[in-house]
């Protein structure tokens, strides 16, 4: 395979498999390559939204209920796992440098929710 830029030609090598890194078909084979991850993550989160490699998961709860918040975090950590799980299946890697987790509400509500830290589920 060469590329071909202005007029220069790269030099040849062989591609055995993959896509290399910036074609124009990338981000729609790697969108249908993990098509299946939504109807994985939707048997243990209500929401997810995909979009090329970027997820978001979704889970809302009431800091009233005073178990609510350990049961969204138990339920994120145990997403987090078949995703990872997924992943390992399909040749892909969670890059748990780049995955983060957000709580929205008012300030009298975020005061009632205390989670001191997310454990991340073992990578066997």
């Amino acid at each position: 395979m060469t590329s071909s830029v202005r007029g220069c030609q790269s030099e040849s090598f062989n591609l055995n498999c993959g896509v290399p890194q910036g074609s124009c078909l990338g981000p729609l084979l790697f969108t249908i390559y993990t098509s299946s991850l939504p109807d994985v993550i939707e048997d243990y989160l209500p929401s997810v939204h995909c979009y090329a490699d970027d997820t978001h998961l979704y889970i809302s709860f009431s800091p009233a209920d005073e178990t609510g918040h350990l049961d969204a975090l138990a339920a994120i950590e145990l997403c987090i796992q078949v995703i990872r799980n997924w992943m390992q299946d399909n040749k892909l890697l969670l890059n748990e440098d780049k995955t983060e987790f957000l709580l929205i509400g008012t300030k009298q509500q975020l005061a009632k929710v205390n989670i001191s830290h997310c454990r991340w589920p073992d990578s066997n």
